[in-house]
C-alpha cells in the first residue's frame, strides 16, 4: 500500500496509454524473464520513475518503449505498492493485483512527446 501521495512518470507508446501498456513483462506471452530474484519480481510490476528526465534518459536507451512520457498522481492508501527493486535510484516498480488501477491515476492534463523534447519539447499542460 502506498503511504503518501506520489507523482511518478513512465514511458508510453500513445497518449493516453491503452490497456496493453499496463501488462507487466511477466504476463506478456512468450516473454522469458531471466536474472536475479529482484529482476524477476520487478518483471511482475510496471516501471515508473520519480522524474520525467529519468524517463527521457531511459527512452534514449530503449526507444521501443515509446515516444511519450506520461504522469500519474497516485493517492495514499491505494492498493498498489511502490518499491525500488532494480536500476537507478529514480527507477521504481509498481506492484499490485490489478495493474489497470494505475490507469485511473493518469494525469490527462500533462504529457510530453519525446521525439521533439531535444528542441524544447512538445509538452502538453491542460
Amino acid at each position: 500500500m502506498i503511504e503518501e501521495d506520489v507523482t511518478v512518470y513512465r514511458s508510453a507508446r500513445a497518449f493516453p496509454p491503452d490497456e496493453s501498456e499496463y501488462v507487466p513483462a511477466a504476463n506478456q506471452p512468450g516473454r522469458v524473464i531471466r536474472g536475479r530474484t529482484h529482476s524477476k519480481r520487478a518483471s511482475r510490476g510496471l516501471s515508473v520513475f520519480t522524474t520525467a528526465q529519468a524517463v527521457d534518459m531511459n527512452l534514449k536507451r530503449f526507444p521501443k518503449l515509446g515516444s511519450y512520457i506520461v504522469r500519474y498522481h497516485i493517492p495514499r492508501g491505494c492498493t498498489l505498492t511502490l518499491m525500488h527493486l532494480v536500476g537507478i535510484p529514480e527507477h521504481l516498480t509498481i506492484l499490485g493485483d490489478d495493474m489497470l488501477e494505475l490507469a485511473t491515476y493518469l494525469d490527462e492534463s500533462w504529457w510530453r512527446h519525446v521525439s521533439s523534447a531535444a528542441e524544447g519539447g512538445d509538452e502538453h499542460h491542460g
